[in-house]
């Protein structure tokens, strides 16, 4: 194991080394980052841990936005149960007339309500994990899990983050051995004698 991160070691110092330019640094960090999305996004749904969930509130869309601050009612909740939810801007605190509370279950809209003029709705608690969407048009959407956000998400968004950076290392290690031991070559190459 020692000269296995050894080798991994040498030959990603000689990789750095070789880079000759900002360029190249920053294709070597966007390379990474952009493997370690693609199998984050990859482990996560392979462990069963919803990609909005993970990636909730990343402005994507629009960056004039503005947050919510909403108010779910605390559990625990049965089915049926009516739960008010508040709805008002996080700057000013002013009650959000007309945002839209949709309610989904595995993934699929059961309803949504308008809030009224007080920024309150209230849904029925439908069973299970139950996801609420709430947005208002120039805000940012916001996300509530009912009844909490189940342990295994957190636990398989962690242990997606590390094979995730475990894929990634390996794949741009196997790039950095190839073109460290390409380089290494060429440099062996021009200072061999010349045979006849």
């Amino acid at each position: 194991m020692g000269s296995t991160s050894a080798k991994i070691a040498s030959a990603l110092v000689i990789y750095l080394m070789a880079i000759r330019s900002r360029a190249e640094l920053l294709t070597f960090l966007a390379l990474f980052l952009l493997i370690f999305i693609v199998f984050f996004a990859l482990f996560s749904q392979l462990l069963g841990v919803p990609l909005w969930w993970i990636f909730r509130g990343l402005p994507l869309l629009s960056t004039r936005a503005e947050p919510l601050n909403v108010t779910v009612a605390p559990g625990p909740y049965s089915v049926g149960d009516r739960i008010p939810v508040t709805v008002r801007a996080a700057v000013g605190g002013y009650p959000m007339e007309n945002a839209s509370v949709a309610v989904y279950r595995d993934g699929e809209l059961m309803y949504s309500v308008l809030t009224n003029s007080a920024g309150q709705a209230v849904i029925r608690y439908p069973g299970e994990t139950t996801v609420i969407i709430i947005s208002k048009e120039g805000y940012f959407t916001e996300t509530r899990v009912l009844p909490e956000i189940p342990r295994a998400w957190v636990r398989n968004k962690y242990v997606a983050r590390v094979f995730s950076a475990i894929a990634a290392f390996v794949i741009l290690y196997l790039a950095v051995y190839r073109r460290a031991t390409y380089w290494e070559g060429a440099q062996g190459c021009s200072r061999s004698p010349r045979r006849r």
